[in-house]
């Protein structure tokens, strides 16, 4: 860990007291999850739920709290600057506030590393256009990270040639991943529910979550998955009209 991860860690337990260390750390990181979300959506109704949601927590904290909360993810934006990784894994793996009776563990990320460096995406880009990745339990975003960081080891641009999705049962990890694809520039769309059962397919609704770097590329991935992003729905008087979903 970084020294800026240290420093994270200390302001967690600091803040400890009147909530446990994990309801301080999940806090936090879904609050980022709601402002980074909302700084980019332009559905109102989801907008206006994640707004609602960001305030309640944010009012369970006094002002000096509020400031500790700012301070962190300054500080996590640095030591993103400084490294690639699992960050938030890290930290919530060593700050204790970890859950062992629910086997709550992250994979370690020199695993992450080790299956990504299996891959060779310069050939599979001499084939696609871009390389699409789907992490269909994906925890902190340790893998699809790992990749994005061989990715660009090989000289490959992953903002331009990577698209992921990634899906998780549990909303804790959820707003995890979905905060560090954002702050690494990765193309993706973070989903919390059921892989097995329910497989994103597509669509937009209050489980998914949109990186900022893939409404940017939004006209090049919107059609990548089998499910429509673009529906056509009858209309009463059995005109026809296009809708964004």
């Amino acid at each position: 860990m970084t020294q800026y991860e240290k420093d994270i860690v200390k302001r967690i337990m600091s803040i400890s007291g009147r909530y446990a260390p994990s309801t301080v750390f999940f806090d936090w990181v879904q609050m980022m999850a709601c402002a980074i979300s909302n700084s980019i959506d332009i559905n109102t109704t989801i907008r206006d739920a994640r707004e609602k949601r960001y305030v309640e927590l944010m009012s369970k904290y006094d002002l000096n709290e509020r400031n500790i909360f700012c301070e962190m993810s300054g500080l996590l934006t640095v030591a993103m600057e400084e490294r690639m990784g699992d960050i938030l894994g890290d930290i919530y793996m060593s700050s204790g506030v970890y859950n062992k009776a629910l086997g709550q563990f992250f994979t370690p990320y020199h695993l992450c590393r080790c299956m990504a460096k299996m891959t060779h995406p310069k050939e599979l880009l001499e084939k696609y256009e871009y390389i699409k990745v789907n992490e269909p339990s994906c925890g902190g975003g340790a893998n699809v990270i790992a990749f994005a960081e061989h990715m660009k080891e090989e000289g490959i641009n992953y903002q331009e040639k990577m698209f992921a999705v990634c899906q998780d049962l549990d909303w804790n990890v959820v707003y995890m991943c979905y905060v560090q694809m954002s702050m690494y520039g990765i193309p993706a769309i973070v989903v919390q529910g059921n892989t097995l059962m329910n497989p994103y397919i597509g669509g937009y609704d209050e489980h998914v979550f949109r990186t900022p770097t893939y409404m940017l590329n939004y006209c090049k991935f919107r059609n990548d998955n089998k499910a429509k992003e673009i529906e056509l729905q009858e209309e009463e008087n059995g005109q026809m009209q296009l809708m964004l979903v």
